[in-house]
């Protein structure tokens, strides 16, 4: 039957997640780098496909859309909880 991975012997893992930092901070203090970690890419809206051609999109202003449309009603963005900011890496075991 199925077993969760989450049991999986350490001999049978892919890798291993290993957590580098963890810290508190406001929303709104993320940076252009920290939203292109999260997979916010900014572009200039050049190609007809995208909305609003010749703006400039930070990663950012992506993020924070993202954010708005995912939790508007208990932490819409202009409120600036405090949220965990947790560096990792990928591991590959020995």
């Amino acid at each position: 039957g199925w077993r969760s991975p989450r049991f999986m012997p350490r001999a049978a893992v892919r890798y291993f997640i290993v957590v580098e930092s963890v810290r508190a901070e406001r929303l709104q203090e993320i940076s252009e780098e920290d939203a292109t970690a999260e997979g916010f890419t900014a572009y200039l809206a050049d190609d007809p496909r995208r909305p609003v051609m010749g703006a400039w999109r930070s990663a950012v202003s992506l993020f924070r859309e993202a954010w708005h449309s995912l939790h508007w009603r208990h932490h819409p963005w202009e409120s600036n909880p405090l949220v965990w900011a947790v560096s990792f890496r990928l591991e590959a075991p020995q």
